[in-house]
């Protein structure tokens, strides 16, 4: 990304201008690695979708559990995985 800068848009805040005729400027160039590393292709979930009973659905999250988890742990149990 490139940023011009010009005399409007650097000025005090009594109206002034920053730049002038002998104004220099040294460019830095900052790379920053943010946030967690990426996952590989193989650790990656896959979202599935499915369908549950309405009455089942509001047991679940009254409980303050998520479907998803359950639903995960059942497949699990079940494969033996």
């Amino acid at each position: 990304m490139v940023t011009q800068i010009t005399s409007t848009t650097l000025q005090r805040k009594d109206g002034k201008n920053l730049l002038s005729k002998n104004t220099t400027f040294t460019y830095y160039l900052i790379f920053i690695d943010m946030g967690r590393p990426k996952k590989d292709t193989n650790e990656k979930k896959i979202k599935v979708s499915i369908s549950l009973d309405r009455k089942l659905y509001d047991k679940i999250k009254s409980d303050n559990l998520k479907p998803s988890r359950i639903i995960e742990k059942l497949v699990k149990e079940y494969y033996g995985y």
